[in-house]
């Protein structure tokens, strides 16, 4: 806050100030910057992972907007909430050592995102993740119900 608006360039680039009041202001005003600030501070708390893509650009993802992830043996692709990112050769075993422990192997070409488990048929050994429907692999069926507390 300042009754110095000449100094906006300052704050902003010296200090790298998220927001920026000039007096007087409102109360809405205030209120409304502090969400912002609040709301900024949440979304750059959020884990994140840096992978890089078929076309050599890398990108942070936020680990919470991966669904799951498939290996074939000419390309991974990861799966979003709202896209698909094909990356560099990269196993599912690299992929494991760098992801967290909610990411499991649940069949030899795939990893899930446990945060976004729904459902799994016992029956059919398929795991539905969000609007995805994964096969479950005989090799990992123990592990993976293990991990969703069904045994």
């Amino acid at each position: 806050m300042t009754a110095l608006p000449d100094r906006i360039f300052f704050a902003l680039q010296e200090i790298h100030c998220s927001s920026y009041l000039v007096k007087p202001f409102t109360s809405y005003k205030l209120i409304e910057t502090l969400d912002y600030i609040i709301g900024e501070h949440r979304e750059n708390k959020k884990e994140k992972i840096t992978l890089k893509d078929s076309n050599g650009v890398y990108l942070h993802l936020l680990l919470d907007d991966i669904d799951y992830i498939e290996s074939t043996s000419k390309e991974t692709v990861v799966y979003t909430h709202d896209a698909n990112i094909k990356l560099t050769n990269m196993t599912i075993n690299e992929l494991l050592d760098i992801f967290p422990d909610n990411f499991i192997q649940c069949h030899r070409k795939y990893i899930v995102n446990l945060h976004h488990f729904y459902s799994y048929d016992k029956s059919t050994f398929i795991i539905q993740v969000g609007k995805h429907s994964i096969p479950l692999g005989r090799k990992h069926k123990k592990d993976i119900e293990k991990r969703l507390h069904l045994i």
